[in-house]
């Protein structure tokens, strides 16, 4: 958490809706993956004007849940906004979404993969 501003607003998969950092509640998080976990952006496109940066692209999620026998891999997208402070760039708002389904199943669009 040590690259997001303590105040940053993050709009992430699991509820609530929005929260700040918090390495306990990460922490936590982590307790549910057996193993490493990979959290990588792809396709990342930025953009820098003064103090403000913002990024968006891909996100792919993997690796073993705890409980689960076949690994989990799901792609996402993220978009992230930063700003330079203390001589620094760090993370003022964090934002993931997954796509879901407007057929009225409501359901999330996990086998969605970028393309290439």
């Amino acid at each position: 958490m040590a690259e997001h501003a303590p105040d940053a607003s993050i709009f992430s998969l699991a509820p609530p809706l929005q929260h700040g950092p918090d390495v306990e509640e990460t922490q936590q998080w982590l307790n549910t993956w057996r193993g490493p976990v990979e959290f990588s952006y792809h396709d990342l496109h930025i953009r820098v004007s003064g103090d403000l940066a913002v990024a968006h692209g891909y996100v792919r999620l993997a690796g073993r849940k705890v409980g689960a026998a076949p690994p989990v891999a799901f792609w996402f997208r993220g978009t992230l906004t930063l700003e330079r402070q203390h001589g620094g760039w760090h993370i003022v708002h964090e934002h993931h979404s997954v796509p879901f389904y407007m057929d009225g199943s409501l359901r999330p669009a996990f086998d969605l993969r970028p393309e290439r």
